[in-house]
């Protein structure tokens, strides 16, 4: 989790020589990371005085589906998404804002059978368009909160004893985190 969380902010200041000066970097953690072995970080940089903010997310839950008979596990689901995310926020240089989101994620679903022990994985890369709320709270913190869809985001699985697929997908963002 520290070489993911290293490589995203180096991604992020990597982005720094394109032009964008004053900056606040923004380094958040997410709800995701309640989950069954849950990450859930952002990061992300909002030049002074423009409308843009740009950054990356990683996320990754675990959900394991019990047979609601005998109560034994059967398959456990890894979901990851990662990628670029893009805001505007319609009020740039006030303490809170309402933003449009749009994301370009790489979701890919591992199913893996506890009973066969056989594993199938699926992933695509899909937009996913939205929106949110963000706010500081102080001078050194900030909450999020969003939701985004990507009604062409298809992953299918399938093992011997349990099959998932979704057609589409959505995100839920809750997020606290502290600027720089």
């Amino acid at each position: 989790m520290r070489r993911i969380a290293g490589l995203m902010m180096v991604a992020v200041l990597g982005c720094w020589p394109l032009g964008v000066g004053a900056a606040e970097l923004r380094a958040g953690f997410g709800v995701f990371l309640v989950a069954p072995h849950g990450v859930d970080l952002s990061s992300s940089v909002w030049p002074v005085g423009q409308r843009w903010s740009y950054g990356l997310r990683y996320l990754r839950w675990l959900d394991t589906f019990t047979d609601p008979f005998s109560g034994t596990d059967l398959t456990e689901t890894t979901e990851t998404r990662a990628g670029l995310t893009f805001d505007y926020l319609f009020e740039p240089d006030a303490p809170a804002s309402w933003y449009l989101s749009a994301a370009l994620y790489r979701a890919t679903r591992s199913e893996h059978s506890l009973v066969t022990a056989e594993t199938e994985t699926d992933a695509v890369t899909s937009p996913y368009v939205g929106g949110g709320y963000t706010a500081n709270l102080g001078d050194r913190f900030y909450y999020d909160i969003g939701l985004l869809v990507s009604p062409g985001a298809e992953l299918k699985t399938s093992t011997s004893v349990s099959s998932e697929e979704s057609s589409a997908s959505f995100e839920a963002q809750l997020i606290l985190g502290m600027r720089f």
